[in-house]
């Protein structure tokens, strides 16, 4: 019975040393998002294996979605191996309405 309570108690103290150690208070809170001024905010950078969805504005046969292969590519229903890693969404799309630009009149 002895052997029981002393490892009811190493467990109880091993599980409070571990509920101790965690936020000492140290690092300040981060700010909230209201409080960043708007150019000071990153803007998002695609990356491989992030999931888009790409619209082509009156062209449903071309609008497609998919993912960002590990090269960092995707491939569009006419457009094939287009980069896309590295950008943000507003360069990629400005890239996505060139290579269109030469199968559709004004792709949006």
């Amino acid at each position: 019975m002895k052997r029981f309570n002393w490892l009811t108690l190493c467990l109880f103290l091993a599980g409070a040393l571990v509920a101790c150690a965690g936020d000492d208070g140290t690092l300040p809170p981060a700010p909230p998002v209201s409080a960043i001024p708007a150019d000071e905010i990153p803007e998002y950078i695609i990356g491989p294996l992030d999931n888009l969805d790409v619209f082509v504005w009156g062209n449903p046969e071309l609008s497609s979605g998919g993912q960002v292969r590990p090269d960092g590519r995707i491939t569009l229903p006419i457009v094939e191996d287009l980069p896309a890693a590295g950008k943000t969404p507003a360069q990629l799309a400005r890239d996505i309405e060139e290579a269109l630009g030469k199968f559709v009149v004004d792709p949006i």
